[in-house]
């Protein structure tokens, strides 16, 4: 029997790879960013990329005094902000909380003891819907649903239902598993409620959570090698897929697939019509996150083509600002780019 070393195949398409890194390099070619291409089906990574890079043949350049190049973001936490909107919404309609329809008051603000919060709207969005709340990324509405509704312990099952605040199982080292809030206080509820605080979901956790959403229900086992084999091509060990656990049944994952293609929708309302793909349409979610200081990291989370998903893609941009402008963009292109590539199993049109 031959003897290690064995030739290790991965599960990363090396036509997306390199789309996804020129669509990134074309969009956003300074920027501190991510992107995370899924397959929401099977969760295998086919494709993984992190801003600023470096050749490895070479090494970081010198005097990198924060380490910037060495940071894989891919699989780093960050605040999640808006995209864990979804997430929440999800749970609530799973546990019979709400509806898509169900109605909140946004006044523009919420008061908790002397903690006002307010939305960036002036006056707020009114009386909304689930669905509206979601299309207009309102926090007022995801107050009232999380601190109101769920509450402390129901939001904390809301994010590990969707694998937050563990490691996927990629298995690379540099793998941050996230950051739940210990919620002691009502106001740090209150900002879990739409993705704040001290909070942290990597973009690889947030891809795999809405592959969920994108399919069945079922969370799919992140995948990243396929298997191992001899020089001379002999299968030494295959690594097999496996089937995920149910995180929503398929009627609620139905449901958001039918809301969240309102936040891409062209001509209304939602703060995702950057992303939406002529002639394949999407779904997902924008995310602008608060972080230290002054900074607002930018996300977009969601899945081509509209129907029938073939890939769940995750963008994140470190200080970008407003996700609707920043992460949406890029997501569209990166679509754009490994749509164009020939291959079985896409079907054009929405």
């Amino acid at each position: 029997m031959e003897k290690p070393p064995w030739d290790l195949y991965l599960t990363l398409d090396s036509r997306l790879q390199a789309a996804v890194e020129a669509a990134l390099d074309a969009a956003a070619p300074e920027a501190r960013a991510a992107a995370v291409v899924l397959d929401p089906h099977t969760g295998e990574v086919l494709a993984l990329a992190s801003r600023p890079q470096f050749d490895p043949r070479v090494g970081p350049p010198p005097g990198e005094g924060d380490g910037g190049e060495l940071i894989n973001r891919a699989l780093a936490a960050y605040p999640p902000g808006s995209v864990f909107k979804a997430l929440v919404a999800a749970a609530a309609l799973e546990e019979g909380l709400v509806t898509p329809d169900t109605l909140f008051d946004c006044p523009g603000h919420y008061a908790i003891g002397d903690q006002i919060f307010r939305e960036p709207v002036p006056g707020g969005h009114g009386r909304i819907t689930l669905a509206e709340a979601l299309h207009l990324s309102c926090n007022i509405f995801f107050i009232h649903l999380g601190y109101q509704v769920l509450g402390r312990e129901g939001l904390l099952a809301a994010a590990r239902r969707f694998g937050l605040g563990a490691p996927t199982g990629i298995g690379l080292p540099e793998e941050d598993k996230g950051v739940l809030p210990e919620l002691r206080w009502d106001g740090e509820v209150a900002m879990f409620a739409f993705g704040q605080g001290a909070f942290g979901a990597t973009p690889l956790q947030v891809a795999r959570a809405y592959a969920a959403l994108a399919t069945d229900g079922r969370l799919p086992p992140v995948r990243l090698v396929d298997r191992l084999t001899t020089p001379a091509g002999k299968t030494v060990e295959q690594f097999p897929r496996r089937a995920g656990e149910a995180a929503v049944s398929p009627e609620v994952a139905r449901t958001m697939q039918a809301i969240l293609q309102g936040v891409t929708q062209p001509g209304g309302v939602g703060t995702g019509q950057k992303a939406w793909v002529p002639g394949w349409g999407s779904a997902g979610k924008t995310g602008s996150a608060e972080a230290a200081g002054d900074a607002v990291h930018a996300w977009f989370v969601g899945w081509v083509p509209l129907h029938q998903p073939r890939y769940v893609i995750a963008v994140l941009v470190e200080e970008g600002g407003a996700g609707g402008e920043a992460a949406a963009p890029i997501f569209r292109a990166i679509a754009e780019a490994i749509l164009a590539l020939p291959g079985p199993g896409v079907t054009r049109g929405y």
